[in-house]
């Protein structure tokens, strides 16, 4: 058993938080960052993690291997701005990019979905009983 399974175990028996709830808000930072628009290489730059590191927590967490590239919106702050309604955020980010295509506008919204109705959800929940 490994350093982080151990802390894992001791949250769930000292404070009764679940392991994927503590695997969720430790790295919601990165996930917000990758939602942000950021690439894995700004990323890994400001965190001081390496981009394997970056990429393999994206990956598992959402199912994702990151961003090549900055991407000249914020995905996340546009779907928050139209509550999550995928034909606003698709003209939004038409009227504010100079790069984004269909398939990556609707990769990027399907993400902070993901996000909103996995991970923020299940920590909400938690704080709701905390």
């Amino acid at each position: 058993m490994n350093l982080w399974e151990i802390i894992k175990l001791h949250y769930k028996y000292q404070f009764n938080i679940s392991p994927d709830i503590v695997d969720y808000i430790s790295v919601r930072p990165l996930l917000i960052k990758c939602l942000s628009g950021y690439s894995n290489y700004r990323i890994a730059f400001y965190t001081k993690e390496s981009m394997k590191y970056i990429s393999d927590i994206l990956f598992k967490f959402l199912d994702f291997n990151g961003w090549n590239m900055d991407l000249d919106f914020n995905p996340i702050a546009y779907y928050n701005k139209v509550k999550g309604n995928l034909i606003n955020f698709r003209e939004e980010i038409l009227m504010a990019s100079s790069t984004a295509d269909i398939k990556l506008i609707d990769k990027s919204f399907y993400l902070c979905k993901y996000f909103y109705n996995k991970i923020e959800k299940r920590i909400k929940e938690y704080d709701r009983v905390a």
